[in-house]
């Protein structure tokens, strides 16, 4: 068995640009916002600092799409997550995906979860028209959906 060998705390800080304070413990901030706890793990913070990314869309809700599934989107700043499903219960698919919003445009990574019966994956690219409405741009073979309301 292969034992991990701590990060030289000079090497974490020339990866970082930004320190701050943050009850007597060093936090270090970051795309991936590692914290440093007072045990001197560093762990990944619920908390994500997204004050440098601004967003004119709000996205985050329910969704209806064209593919008679329901999506639960979360938009932060201008990251945005959901999960998709057919029906609540035995769905034939399920799907998640991530992606990053330029503009007008959401760029994304997705792929069908086990909860359905599917297990496809790819990437898309969707046009925000509204904050009640999406649509594909460009989408890989095995996602059904095109358009999405609410």
């Amino acid at each position: 068995m292969m034992s991990e060998k701590p990060i030289p705390r000079s090497r974490i800080e020339s990866l970082f640009s930004t320190k701050e304070e943050d009850n007597q413990s060093e936090v270090i901030t970051h795309k991936s916002s590692l914290k440093k706890r007072e045990s001197g793990i560093l762990n990944i913070n619920s908390n994500l600092d997204l004050s440098g990314a601004q967003s004119v869309w709000d996205l985050t809700g329910l969704w209806n799409c064209d593919d008679g599934g329901k999506y639960y989107i979360r938009q932060m700043g201008n990251m945005i997550w959901w999960y998709g499903e057919a029906t609540p219960t035995s769905p034939g698919w399920s799907n998640v995906m991530y992606g990053t919003i330029s503009g007008d445009t959401i760029k994304g990574n997705w792929a069908d979860v086990p909860k359905g019966s599917t297990m496809n994956n790819g990437i898309m690219v969707l046009n925000i028209e509204s904050n009640r409405r999406l649509n594909i741009i460009s989408k890989t073979v095995g996602f059904g959906g095109s358009l999405w309301t609410r």
